[in-house]
């Protein structure tokens, strides 16, 4: 068994949800949680993880460092070192943000300090995102991410081969193929079609040498503010 991306969306859900609190019911805003998901996977059965872009590695520290999965990563170089920063810089705004709450409230009660649960409820009753990780554990995951190149072939378990071809969405963004016994799945996140931009151009031959398509990121091209992004071609 294998996990491909580990990305978590970090908009608020629901602004009008109803939240119990002790007086009354209130529309409050909340954020899903991660652990409850997380926690309905056997990590220990986890043979490995395929991250495709920077934007695929908002739970790995979660995972690497809180949960029974002991297997190899694999991401291509510009994705660790950047979803790094992109780590890193999301915890640093998510503390600024809870201690700017707490000095305004001047509180250091349990609604307003930050805990593992993935979001907190603010006096006034507006969630507030708060990473499941600390840095140190940021650091820890990245040095147990093997770095791949594009097209490069690697063999995670006996029978297996992976490899990434080039998603054209950012700096070494990827879509991956998984190959066992001679049987080829890919798997496509985020992709772009467009030949002006900076990361190396989308490579088709994800599609064409694959027996079975798995769309791990994909949107209605209508609600897309660029048609070319998050797209597949229909020929």
């Amino acid at each position: 068994m294998f996990v491909v991306d580990c990305g978590w969306p970090t908009e608020i859900y629901g602004d009008k949800q109803p939240v119990a609190n002790s007086k009354t019911q209130t529309a409050k805003s909340y954020f899903a949680n991660p652990r409850d998901a997380l926690s309905s996977i056997n990590w220990s059965r986890v043979d490995f993880i395929l991250v495709s872009n920077y934007e695929q590695m908002t739970l790995l520290p979660y995972i690497t460092e809180y949960t029974e999965f002991t297997g190899p990563i694999y991401a291509t170089e510009p994705t660790k070192a950047y979803g790094k920063c992109v780590l890193e810089e999301g915890l640093w705004v998510t503390d600024s943000s809870l201690q700017r709450s707490s000095s305004y409230t001047g509180s250091t009660s349990a609604a307003s300090t930050s805990t593992l649960a993935g979001d907190r409820l603010s006096e006034e009753g507006q969630a507030t995102r708060t990473m499941p990780y600390t840095q140190q554990d940021i650091i820890a995951a990245m040095e147990k991410i093997n770095d791949v190149r594009l097209n490069e072939i690697v063999a995670p378990v006996p029978f297996v081969q992976v490899y990434a071809r080039s998603s054209g969405y950012c700096i070494g963004g990827a879509n991956w193929t998984v190959a066992y016994k001679g049987h080829r799945t890919a798997f496509i996140s985020t992709s772009a079609f467009s030949t002006c931009l900076h990361p190396q151009e989308w490579d088709g031959s994800v599609l064409s040498e694959a027996q079975a398509i798995v769309f791990c990121d994909a949107v209605d091209p209508a609600e897309s503010e660029d048609s070319e992004i998050n797209t597949v071609p229909q020929n």
